[in-house]
């Protein structure tokens, strides 16, 4: 028989099992690791959010510094949630810290460039301090990423109506209002905008739509207050700002439109009573005096209204027209001097000022001094030629002629 051969069994590698143990005691040592790593970052999220959430019931209490606070210490625990920075930029804007609000609100962008609102809160920042072309543009792209926002394109609008761009802000205002029909602020704005343009009867329409959709819309009711005194409707104005005032009885500017009215209709006392009102809710409204001025001067209280012009200067010195007003006061009292410097002054300020001429050159007509008053005669003659007003200038004509004989 043949001899039964002996294979030797081959010995275990020893150093192979050594690298197996050492790879599986690294694997799970990294698994180990980033099962660590990744529950703790979960921890500093979920910390993070709950951080986030206490600030934004801190912010709806009003307790904005509290809510800065919270936001904060959640970007330290996660500084990559562009909600986070975004609520903060609303807190700081509440606090009117424009410039920190403006900083949180475009790193919100800069991680998430999608975010519509905070475009349209960095926007609405940007036009309250005044930077408009910004403004625009943050609308711009916030319309850009939802064109069914009517809110951006009314804000749009607001921008663009304030850098006199008014037919830009119409088309923005109407686009607004096609998406949402029933924003009374969208229809109040477009008559604004109607009125600056001197389309007054489509304003009021628009105010009147307005005030449909919010009857106690008392700016709205002032506007058109406003609308029909530039139509000369009189009665239709103090009906209206007498409506602005029974909603809202602190409107300054119901009350000063109303004494305008009633100071077109010659019920001088009436709009002495308003304009009154108006100067105590505000003192430093020129415009007020200087109407006043004009129904005691009517009324045939000379003093008084010689004391609001000089008011209205004080407040302004550049207003042309107190000036010119005063110097007509001083010229029927016979006060020569006072009124020739005031006619004076108020032709300083504005060269175009034909009233101021002519009264000047009647002042030296009746002083004897011919040749100085048909100078001023002659230039009041060609303003108002200049400035279409016939009548004026057929007066000053009339004037040269007398002087000639």
């Amino acid at each position: 028989l043949p001899e039964e051969i002996d294979i030797p069994t081959p010995q275990p590698q020893l150093r192979n099992n050594r690298k197996i143990r050492l790879i599986a005691g690294l694997t799970v040592i990294t698994i180990t690791g980033v099962a660590i790593a990744y529950f703790w970052r979960w921890q500093f999220i979920f910390k993070a959010q709950t951080l986030y959430k206490q600030g934004r019931e801190l912010a709806k209490q009003g307790e904005q510094q509290a809510a800065i606070a919270n936001y904060t210490q959640a970007l330290e625990l996660n500084a990559q949630n562009a909600a986070i920075y975004y609520q903060r930029g609303n807190s700081y804007y509440s606090q009117k810290t424009y410039e920190k609000a403006i900083t949180d609100l475009t790193q919100a962008l800069r991680i998430n460039p999608k975010y519509t609102q905070a475009y349209q809160k960095r926007g609405l920042i940007y036009d309250e301090i005044g930077d408009y072309k910004n403004a625009i543009q943050d609308y711009s792209q916030s319309i850009k990423l939802n064109p069914q926002d009517s809110d951006a394109y009314l804000h749009r609008g607001i921008a663009r109506a304030a850098i006199g761009d008014q037919a830009g802000a119409i088309s923005d205002y109407t686009q607004s209002i096609k998406l949402n029909p029933n924003n009374a602020q969208a229809y109040k704005s477009r008559g604004v905008a109607q009125f600056e343009i001197a389309d007054y009867s489509s304003a009021i329409t628009d105010y009147d739509r307005a005030i449909e959709l919010k009857p106690d819309y008392s700016d709205a009711y002032t506007k058109k207050c406003s609308a029909y005194l530039k139509l000369a409707n009189d009665r239709a104005a103090i009906k209206d700002c007498h409506q602005a005032i029974e909603i809202n009885p602190n409107d300054s500017l119901a009350y000063y439109h109303q004494c305008i009215g009633y100071l077109n209709l010659g019920e001088y006392q009436k709009a002495v009573e308003n304009c009154s009102v108006t100067i105590e809710m505000n003192s430093e409204n020129a415009e007020a005096y200087r109407n006043r001025s004009r129904a005691r001067y009517a009324s045939g209280d000379l003093s008084g209204a010689i004391e609001d012009l000089t008011t209205t200067i004080k407040i302004n010195p550049d207003n042309s027209i107190a000036y010119s007003d005063r110097g007509l006061i001083f010229l029927g009292i016979r006060n020569y001097d006072r009124a020739i410097e005031d006619f004076a002054q108020a032709i300083k300020l504005n060269p175009s000022n034909a009233i101021a001429y002519y009264n000047r050159g009647m002042i030296f007509s009746e002083l004897q001094e011919i040749q100085a008053a048909i100078t001023d005669l002659r230039q009041s003659a060609n303003l108002f030629l200049e400035q279409g007003r016939t009548k004026n200038y057929q007066n000053s004509q009339k004037a040269i002629e007398k002087l000639l004989q």
